[in-house]
């Protein structure tokens, strides 16, 4: 997983339409208000990491997915200690700007290479 190939909000745009689920239906399962749905969609604004969250367990699709990255649309559903770790993970990640995302990627890479999982 080297750098998003996508943009959130055409990912969002593509899981409503597969879900058939309206923007106004989004916003009532997540509780997250319409105008920031909106901001979404338009890309004005990106959703902060608990938003990704809730907006993924919504729609049931992969937040690595949502955000753009290249990996299978479906969710996988996490449990116990792992969930956790990979939620901190991912919420640690978020916090990074463009140029440090890509050394921890880069890092995580050759540790799965060196592990011979990748």
């Amino acid at each position: 997983m080297e750098k998003p190939i996508s943009e959130l909000k055409d990912r969002l745009k593509k899981a409503l339409a597969m879900k058939q689920i309206t923007p106004i239906e989004l916003s009532e399962k997540t509780k997250i208000p319409k105008s920031s749905i909106s901001q979404y969609m338009s890309g004005h604004v990106k959703p902060k990491q608990d938003r990704i969250y809730l907006i993924c367990k919504a729609l049931n699709i992969n937040e690595a997915w949502l955000i753009g990255y290249d990996v299978p649309m479906e969710r996988k559903e996490l449990s116990g200690k792992t969930a956790d770790e990979d939620i901190e993970l991912i919420g640690k990640m978020s916090l990074l700007n463009d140029k440090d995302k890509i050394l921890v990627i880069n890092l995580i890479d050759s540790l799965l290479e060196k592990a011979g999982l990748h």
